[in-house]
């Protein structure tokens, strides 16, 4: 199906939520980037002049990790297409954040 906008579109916001190894609270989530490793609680994302890529894991639950039942299934990442991206943030925590405080 094909959308036709009403109006020119200039900018568009995409949210991406991901769970890294198990949906879990117990972890310790980080996203990697090509210049620095977040860990939980931080937030930050590719700056202009880095490779524009973020990997996301969980230290305890990727190591194969297990407990109340659940087993780490691995990492997952985002690859950012440039001359598309104006900004890119990734808010590191333990549940998915609220889309009001990203």
């Amino acid at each position: 199906m094909l959308l036709e906008p009403k109006e020119q579109i200039t900018s568009v916001r995409v949210l991406v939520r991901c769970y890294p190894s198990a949906f879990v609270t117990t972890g310790e989530r980080h996203v990697l980037t090509s210049a620095r490793d977040l860990k939980t609680g931080r937030t930050g994302g590719p700056g202009r002049r880095e490779r524009m890529w973020t990997l996301y894991y969980d230290r305890v639950y990727d190591e194969g990790y297990t407990a109340l039942g659940q087993t780490g299934v691995g990492p997952c990442a985002t690859l950012w297409a440039p001359s598309q991206t104006e900004k890119a943030v990734c808010p590191v925590a333990p549940t998915a954040p609220k889309p009001d405080s990203i």
